[in-house]
């Protein structure tokens, strides 16, 4: 009997989806298999960032980091009391985004309030606990990395845009790209290629788009890429409401979520067509409004995970592929006809 528990616990993490815990943020599709992680973080609709197994977020008082393989918490730093901006957090001031860097040693956190009259955004030193005030971004939502230089979306220049952030102090901030409507998540892939969910309220037209490395250089310094520039990916599930948020895992695939449409609540991943349509797949449907995504790994190769977070409880989703059908049950048969074998022998 040992021997046959033994089998069933593998088969446990063989076949995720039918096994482990449901997720209370999303239901996934059958393909895959999501549930609740650190729900005892105090991450509630959190903004999140994760990396190299790391996951780190803000619960509104304190920025947290946990190890993505155990669980674990690795630190927690409090905002600074005295600060009289960071003491409004959660009445008048609200966080945007918490992004990694490259590196490890930091990470980023955006903060807005009412009117967008004071938006600001802070870089966490991890060996020190210092927050420092870096810059000031009307609208602010995203932040992400290529490279050394930081990128934000956010309103400057009176709509929605991705600029590049200048920490000079002089908030010379550099608009790239000319969009419209709503400031909206987005993130680069491995070669420089920048995606962008377009969040278009009360606009009428909605889409996933590509912006090349090539375009994102020229429209450094010289003037903004304008939005008609852009490849459209596919539609959104509601063109009227757009999407919330981006994430291009390890292999380049491009998940986005959504709270609106056909779907309804949805995180979905770009199948590779680029033209007008519907040109992806439904990975899960939420059951909350849905917030920020994030990746780690090689989400559809089994060998990394997507994060979710939703405004309706606390913790986040961790969305895996479930192995193929063929190979699970393969290795299942074998342990179940070991596990017999072994019980004659005994």
């Amino acid at each position: 009997m040992k021997i046959m528990s033994a089998a069933f616990a593998a088969l446990s993490v063989l076949l995720p989806g039918s096994i482990r815990a449901a997720s209370s943020i999303v239901t996934p599709t059958p393909a895959f298999a999501a549930n609740d992680i650190l729900t005892g973080s105090g991450f509630f609709g959190s903004s999140i960032s994760v990396q190299s197994g790391v996951l780190a977020g803000f619960d509104g008082s304190l920025l947290k980091s946990y190890d993505l393989a155990t669980h674990n918490a690795l630190f927690s730093i409090a905002r600074p009391a005295g600060d009289a901006y960071l003491a409004n957090v959660g009445t008048s001031v609200f966080n945007s985004f918490v992004r990694l860097d490259p590196l490890g040693t930091s990470a980023w956190l955006g903060f807005t309030n009412s009117g967008n009259t004071d938006d600001r955004i802070f870089q966490v030193d991890f060996a020190s606990g210092t927050w420092t005030h870096r810059a000031t971004l009307k609208g602010n939502q995203d932040l992400r990395f290529l490279g050394a230089n930081a990128y934000v979306s956010g309103l400057e220049g009176g709509s929605a845009s991705i600029a590049l952030l200048d920490i000079s102090g002089t908030n010379n901030h550099d608009v790239v790209l000319s969009l419209s409507g709503n400031s909206a998540g987005f993130d680069f892939d491995s070669a420089g290629n920048l995606y962008y969910a377009t969040n278009t309220f009360p606009a009428t037209t909605g889409a996933l788009v590509f912006f090349s490395s090539a375009q994102i250089l020229s429209g450094l310094g010289a003037g903004s890429v304008p939005l008609s520039a852009a490849t459209i990916l596919t539609d959104l599930d509601d063109d009227a409401t757009g999407a919330y948020n981006v994430a291009v895992d390890g292999a380049d695939r491009v998940f986005f979520s959504q709270n609106a449409g056909f779907n309804g609540l949805s995180v979905a991943v770009w199948n590779g067509t680029a033209g007008l349509g519907e040109n992806f797949t439904t990975i899960a449907q939420g059951t909350q409004f849905l917030t920020f995504t994030d990746s780690d790994g090689d989400v559809l190769g089994g060998s990394g995970a997507l994060y979710q977070s939703g405004f309706g409880g606390a913790g986040v989703a961790e969305i895996k592929a479930i192995p193929e059908p063929s190979a699970t049950i393969l290795l299942a048969t074998g342990l179940l006809l070991f596990a017999r074998s072994r019980r004659r022998i005994d």
